[in-house]
Formats: structure tokens, sequence, C-alpha cells
């Protein structure tokens, strides 16, 4: 049962704040032993849970924004290496354990659509474009093997959203009652900027 079964072994990825201690305490408090890893840490080490990972939880973060002209090819793509191949690089290290457990949960933290309405974001806007796109056919892939693939979506410039807001969108998705759902955004937020 993912995250509410305490045999259930977690995975937090990103920054050490505030979010990511909210994560640890809410998936803990489901029943799952929770690991971090730090945005350059060893995922190899920190995926070598005997049982393997059945929840996967992988924050992207926002590129700096600025305008197209000026904007430098090598640091693109490094943003693009750092968030998106990183993203990549986890699900795949990942991979054996969410197969084995039969019930697995990606759950990808990210600005979603919302990157592209930020000022001066062509960068960020394509990023998270992807990865919209790639927790799509990633939930269609491992579907079959009954993994399911979601991104909370955090607005950027969201203040009112707070970490526990996320932290139980989060454990919603990879508890049993997500169950049913793959290859959907959840956008956190309190309304009144919601698009028709």
């Amino acid at each position: 049962m993912a995250a509410a079964s305490g045999s259930a072994a977690a995975l937090v990825a990103g920054p050490d704040d505030a979010l990511a201690r909210a994560l640890v305490q809410r998936l803990g408090a489901g029943g799952a032993r929770v690991r971090t890893l730090a945005e350059d840490g060893d995922p190899a080490a920190a995926l070598a849970d005997p049982g393997g990972v059945r929840v996967l939880v992988v924050r992207v973060g926002l590129l700096p924004g600025g305008r197209f002209p000026d904007a430098d090819p090598a640091a693109w793509f490094e943003a693009v290496d750092a968030e998106l191949l990183r993203l990549h690089r986890l699900v795949r290290a990942a991979l054996p354990g969410l197969r084995a457990c039969g019930d697995g949960r990606v759950v990808v933290l990210g600005a979603g659509w919302d990157a592209a309405d930020l000022p001066r974001s062509t960068a960020a806007g394509a990023l998270h474009g992807g990865v919209v796109a790639y927790v799509k056919t990633l939930a269609r892939e491992l579907g079959r093997d009954g993994t399911c693939v979601n991104e909370v979506v955090i607005p950027p410039d969201a203040e009112a959203v707070g970490v526990d807001d996320v932290a139980d969108a989060v454990a919603l998705l990879a508890g049993p009652h997500g169950g049913a759902v793959t290859g959907q955004l959840l956008r956190c937020g309190r309304g009144g900027d919601l698009r028709p």
C-alpha cells in the first residue's frame, strides 16, 4: 500500500528545507521509512534499501528568469541536466524497486505549466513543459507494472501555499487512495488564479 504500508520505503530528493522536512514527517506518519537525497547526493546509495523504494518524490527547481536573446545555451543545458535529467536518472535507479512492489509511486514536485506564465521564462517554461510530458508518458509506460506517476504543481508565486499543503497532496498520491490516479497534475493553491 505504498506509503501507508509499514514496510514501504520512500525517498525524498531535493533541497533540504522546510518542504523536505514536512514531506519526511508526513510520509513517515503514514508508515513509510523515509530517506532524503540532497541535490548533489548519490542516488545509488540513497536507493540501497533492501526492499527497494516504493515511493519516489523528486523536486524540480525553477530556472533563473531572463530574456530569450540573452540566454546562455550552455547554462540552459546545464540546468536541464541538473533538473530534468536528474529526475530521469532517479526514476531509472528506483525502477527495480518500483516494479517489484507492484504499487509504486513517483511524485514529481514542479511548476507544471505555471512556469510559462512567469515573465521572461522561456527556459523555465520549456524545462517544466518537458517535465509535464515526462510525467504523462512515464505514467502510461509504468502503469503496466502498477506504478502511478503524477506531478504536484506548486505555483511559483503562490505564497499562500504552505509546506503542509504540499506534503498532504504528496501523501494522498503516494498512499493507498492514490492507486487509481496517474499521469495527472495536482495543482496546489487557494483559488482565484485558475484559468477556465
